[in-house]
């Protein structure tokens, strides 16, 4: 399964290469949201592979005509907040804050072992914080050092306020500080930061 496919197809399959995988081995793309750099290579991508894609409505509707959405043969609309199975799998999509259409982060259980996927947040909410407890293995956004942001002469200021509002991302304390409550309070054994 791949979370997002923001890189063009031919950089996916490259980095999976990477990685030690190849696009094959590819069964499902889930998509968070329409920003590019979530969604840019997943019409291709899908496409070659003859893979489903799965995303919420809101992401679809805002992204239909910009990423040509409906040349994707097997498209799957889930509802925010409502479990589902694919294959072996329970993918729980949840609601997040950040400035897109309905944003959102994923639990995925085997039954054995659960995994969170969580990037581009603004706030972390309590209900994410709560059912994040409960993975085995996280992937959690760490975005910026507030300083280093507001020091950053290549960033306007209205790209500044954006970052660091509820609606942008969280930054390395934000991130440190929901860490924290998901391993004094889970059983969480594998942390990795994102969306560096």
């Amino acid at each position: 399964m791949l979370v997002d496919a923001g890189l063009s197809s031919k950089q996916l399959a490259l980095r999976l290469l990477d990685v030690g995988s190849d696009a094959s081995q590819i069964n499902a793309i889930f998509i968070t949201h329409e920003h590019i750099d979530h969604i840019r290579g997943v019409r291709v991508f899908a496409k070659r592979q003859n893979i489903p894609v799965f995303m919420n409505p809101g992401c679809f509707n805002a992204a239909r005509e910009k990423y040509k959405l409906e040349e994707i043969q097997d498209i799957h609309l889930f509802e925010t907040g409502v479990p589902f199975d694919y294959q072996d799998v329970r993918i729980h999509p949840m609601s997040i804050t950040h400035d897109t259409v309905d944003p959102v982060c994923f639990t995925i259980n085997d039954g054995k072992h659960a995994l969170g996927i969580v990037t581009d947040l603004g706030k972390m909410n309590k209900l994410v914080s709560t059912k994040l407890r409960k993975v085995d293995a996280l992937v959690l956004e760490s975005n910026h050092d507030l300083d280093m942001l507001k020091n950053n002469i290549n960033y306007p200021e209205n790209i500044k306020q954006r970052i660091r509002s509820n609606r942008g991302h969280l930054s390395n304390v934000q991130s440190a500080e929901a860490a924290r409550d998901i391993i004094e309070h889970g059983q969480l054994k594998q942390l990795m930061l994102a969306h560096l």
